[in-house]
């Protein structure tokens, strides 16, 4: 637990203060530790901080209960993760709204170069616990890591599936560590800790379950993943909420086709129709569209074996900064001619293969 592990905590407990009014207070004020001592001027010249926020930063009611909070934490083994943190999720990161703290029990090795979202409907059926049994296992010779939200249905399926297929599994959490949601789910829980997962929120355990927190873990679930896969969902509802969330970070989505006459294929198929998703009927339509290679087995080396499998984007990166030695990120993004999303992705993929690394000023440099 590092000092600035406490400030990030802190900072979790000033009400109105979300990710962004997080960043800004960072950046204005010179690093997360001079956050608490800046002078209430200064607070007020920061983006988004009235005087209710800075008067509160100066109180010192946020640092108590961090305090309190520390205790806890440390009490029930959970860890803390905050941006600055090399084992924050690279993909995560890239989001613009990723919350500045992650609250994890378990494995806090998150940067997985193939990871996954499994998310649907609390009423899954046959159909839809049978096609994650199947996906799964047609992937267990790859190695994949499988994030959902630990609910009834879809979620606990993928994430029991994935264990008993030796996959990773991450369960994020709409509700702080010190519970699990539902409660049924507490030795679903305990067994993903077990063979070697995580359970992550963005709450501090002095939080109470309140129904926005589901949207906000949602984000998460898709910040997570390089695609999401919606497997059974009515027209509305959270996994469709999770599918427009990873829309907008440039992800990858797929859905599960069914009848007409399911009401919980009905927003699988709307997603397709609108060209929102991509129909995945089985392991080789997402590896395909992934660009996978479906020769490479397991190897807990992974990154090793990557580096030397550069897909057609990946390898102009590469060229591009062998011949210009450095760059900046919008310099890459404009030589490139691609989306913002495909240029981060793309970006994230070469550094966990250790092909790149970054620079002070966002400038990056291949290794």
């Amino acid at each position: 637990m590092t000092k600035n592990d406490f400030y990030y905590l802190a900072l979790a407990f000033l009400p109105g203060v979300g990710s962004t009014i997080s960043d800004n207070l960072i950046s204005y004020c010179g690093g997360i530790d001079k956050v608490f001592s800046a002078s209430k001027s200064k607070l007020l010249k920061v983006p988004g901080v009235g005087t209710k926020i800075a008067e509160q930063l100066q109180s010192g009611e946020a640092l108590k209960k961090a305090e309190k909070e520390l205790r806890f934490l440390e009490k029930y083994q959970i860890n803390l993760v905050n941006k600055s943190n090399p084992n924050y999720p690279k993909l995560l990161h890239n989001c613009p709204d990723s919350p500045p703290l992650l609250f994890i029990k378990g494995n806090i090795e998150l940067n997985h170069p193939r990871s996954i979202a499994i998310v649907g409907t609390r009423k899954a059926t046959k159909y839809g616990r049978d096609f994650i049994e199947g996906l799964l296992e047609q992937l267990e010779k790859l190695d994949v890591q499988v994030v959902s939200g630990l609910a009834l249905g879809i979620d606990a399926q993928a994430h029991k599936s994935a264990i008993s297929h030796k996959q990773n599994t991450i369960a994020v959490l709409a509700n702080s560590l010190n519970t699990v949601y539902p409660k049924v789910h507490s030795k679903l829980a305990q067994d993903i800790v077990d063979h070697g997962g995580s359970l992550i929120s963005e709450l501090a355990c002095q939080n109470d379950l309140h129904p926005a927190h589901f949207p906000m873990r949602n984000r998460l679930i898709a910040g997570l993943a390089y695609a999401t896969i919606v497997v059974e969902s009515a027209l509305t509802g959270g996994a469709m909420i999770t599918a427009h969330i990873a829309n907008s970070y440039n992800r990858d989505v797929f859905a599960l086709p069914g009848s007409y006459k399911e009401k919980y294929s009905l927003g699988c198929n709307h997603l397709i129709k609108k060209y929102k998703a991509q129909i995945i009927e089985n392991a080789d339509d997402l590896i395909e569209q992934m660009s996978w290679n479906t020769e490479k087995v397991k190897n807990h080396n992974i990154q090793a074996q990557l580096a030397v499998d550069l897909n057609e984007i990946e390898t102009r990166i590469m060229n591009l900064l062998k011949q210009k030695g450095e760059m900046e990120f919008d310099q890459v993004l404009f030589e490139m001619g691609l989306s913002n999303g495909i240029i981060s992705t793309q970006l994230l993929q070469l550094e966990l293969k250790g092909l790149i690394y970054y620079l002070p000023g966002n400038r990056i440099k291949h290794s």
